[in-house]
């Protein structure tokens, strides 16, 4: 009977669309600290030994991609990559870890052209993993894609199935627009979002694909704020 309940619960899961989501054992970890002497936001998701992120320099908010690498040992050495996705520094962490029990990330940021190295220091501020969030409350998962003038929040943790993009200004570092959708979507975790220029105007995409029918939304700069187009 056990394994007949199993085969179901995974059934209902597929059939709500999480099948195609990050599986529930990835983490998600923000945290808020300094780059040299400039604040950032950094956002690293773990999954099967496999590191991957984000981060921001608070004063700009465009999210810099770090490219995915797997994670040996007590050391993690992760590359910040170029908008032509080209390795242009190196993010180097000692004795680190994304449970709130560990201590504060310390480590160092090296360009690759200029050898110039800072130091990192970054505290913990959220987590979330397949038991929840730490410390209790909402949370929202940053996008790589960006425009201009906002930057784009999942709001859930990984797995969680998406209902909203909440659109957020750069200036501000605040809630410009939330976009409900009309039907669940699956979470790709950083990847969800999508942004791309057609025809001059800008277009905010979530892409279709199993289980999950796509939606997208498009700018109105009459209205000041993205509209979902019709299918």
């Amino acid at each position: 009977m056990s394994g007949r309940m199993g085969w179901l619960r995974a059934a209902l899961v597929l059939a709500l669309g999480v099948g195609a989501a990050a599986p529930a054992t990835a983490t998600t970890a923000q945290f808020r600290g300094t780059l040299g002497r400039a604040p950032v936001t950094v956002q690293l998701q773990y999954e099967n030994r496999v590191v991957r992120g984000l981060y921001f320099y608070d004063r700009y908010r465009t999210p810099i991609a770090l490219k995915a690498t797997v994670s040996r040992g007590h050391t993690l050495e992760i590359d910040e990559t170029d908008v032509a996705g080209l390795p242009s520094a190196r993010l180097r962490f000692q004795d680190w870890g994304l449970h709130p029990s560990r201590p504060p990330l310390t480590g160092t940021w090296t360009d690759y052209r200029t050898r110039r190295q800072l130091p990192l220091h970054l505290e913990l501020v959220r987590h979330a993993d397949y038991s929840g969030v730490s410390p209790p409350g909402a949370f929202a998962t940053l996008q790589l894609a960006s425009t201009d003038a906002f930057y784009f929040q999942v709001p859930g943790g990984e797995g969680a199935v998406v209902t909203a993009i909440e659109v957020m200004d750069k200036a501000t570092g605040t809630l410009s627009q939330r976009l409900d959708l009309p039907t669940p979507h699956c979470n790709r975790g950083m990847h969800t979002v999508e942004v791309a220029l057609e025809q001059g105007e800008t277009v905010l995409r979530l892409p279709p694909g199993p289980r999950c029918p796509g939606t997208v939304f498009r700018w109105n700069p009459r209205a000041g704020g993205f509209e979902r187009v019709s299918p």
